[in-house]
């Protein structure tokens, strides 16, 4: 996920399976930070990452969990059904409190859900305010990344979130500064930011390097597979099982049941923590479960979440006869 204010085109989040980002463009500094009293817009891209179409991602739905730091414009954003390899696009409005608690982010929960797979994908967003910073301003030049190398940045700042690493001797075109930071385009209306000390003027003849692939995949929720999941049975439990990957490091597992009615309460019946942090044995978590039903439509909800708190869900419906 990315947060920033420039460039034209939004960017966000999407379901299992599917990478998602986040981008923040709008009326303000349009350093990738954010600041007091600025209006920005938080934007949304769903991508699906499968081979088959999906009829109905239902939308975006976005929190405000801080509070008076800032305000939400709409909470909820419509994306339509995806193709094969599609994307889908949508954006909300969000305020910065004219005079916020800098010590505190500005905290949101953003969900993406497939209705049609009972799938969603969650995350919060924790988006730290900072001071007045110097003004953006258009600037033309090609630049070459010296001895030390670089890191990419996702605003015109040392604590916002890292990009990408990009080696001694690449080349980049600049499109402008805010400050000791240069922006550069990663794609079209997708930004980076790189330390001024850390590049000079390239030679001439030397063209741009690639773009860091992994530059705009900040964040990708886990995928799920479940197997073992009949709409109906005639016993008291349903036997799951469930493999959750993740190209990172998945944290953990947990399953949960619940009747389908009004004033429920959701059980959680299994959890498997993966004590491997690195590695394939930190990349997926095995498991089975047997899940006790009550007598009618039951909810069975499987969540897995990554080394960021990034979390997948999917939902199951078991009818006990």
């Amino acid at each position: 996920m990315d947060r920033r204010r420039p460039g034209p085109g939004p960017e966000g989040a999407g379901p299992p399976g599917r990478r998602h980002r986040r981008a923040l463009h709008g009326r303000g500094q349009r350093d990738g930070v954010l600041q007091p009293g600025e209006r920005v817009l938080l934007a949304v891209r769903a991508r699906n990452g499968a081979a088959t179409p999906t009829t109905d991602v239902h939308g975006a739905l976005l929190r405000n969990k801080s509070g008076d730091q800032g305000l939400l414009e709409e909470g909820f954003c419509a994306l339509g059904g995806l193709g094969a390899r599609a994307e889908t696009r949508g954006a909300f409005g969000i305020s910065v409190a004219e005079a916020p608690d800098l010590a505190r982010p500005l905290e949101l929960d953003l969900m993406v859900a497939d209705v049609a797979l009972h799938e969603s994908a969650r995350h919060r967003l924790k988006l730290r305010i900072a001071e007045e910073k110097p003004i953006y301003a258009a600037e033309a030049r090609r630049v070459k990344v010296g001895a030390e190398g670089a890191r990419l940045y996702n605003g015109a700042d040392a604590r916002a979130p890292i990009l990408a690493e990009v080696p001694a001797g690449w080349v980049a075109d600049v499109v402008g500064r805010a400050g000791g930071w240069l922006a550069i385009e990663l794609e079209p209306g997708r930004r980076a930011w790189l330390p001024a000390d850390l590049v000079a003027d390239a030679g001439k003849g030397e063209r741009p390097g690639p773009a860091p692939t992994r530059a705009s995949l900040l964040v990708g929720p886990p995928t799920l597979e479940v197997t073992g999941a009949p709409t109906t049975v005639k016993g008291a439990s349903v036997t799951l099982q469930a493999i959750a990957r993740h190209p990172g490091r998945l944290k953990d597992l947990v399953i949960a049941v619940a009747p389908v009615g009004p004033h429920t309460i959701e059980d959680k019946v299994f959890y498997l923590q993966n004590p491997a942090r690195e590695g394939e044995a930190a990349e997926t978590l095995e498991a089975t479960a047997v899940v006790p039903l009550e007598p009618g439509p039951n909810r069975i909800t499987l969540t897995a979440r990554d080394g960021d708190d990034v979390a997948a869900d999917r939902e199951i419906l078991v009818l006990r006869e």
